[in-house]
């Protein structure tokens, strides 16, 4: 079995309900997108664009498309 560890995290109550909120209309929970994690490990970078122009994209690679 892998050894497992704990993530503690502190986030902004307002930023927490808000995803919470927008979380839950696609189905998810935090906990569940805590998979979100493990997708970018895996490719390297994250798994969709970024869609906010101040946010320097060359700190954050994305993933090729048709890269899977």
């Amino acid at each position: 079995m892998e050894e497992m560890d704990v993530l503690e995290i502190e986030i902004d109550k307002e930023l927490k309900e808000q995803a919470e909120a927008l979380l839950q209309k696609i189905g998810m929970d935090l906990e569940t997108a805590i998979i979100l994690i493990e997708e970018c490990v895996r490719i390297h970078g994250l798994p969709f664009e970024l869609n906010d122009p101040l946010t320097n994209a060359a700190e954050f690679p994305l993933r090729e498309r048709g890269d899977g």
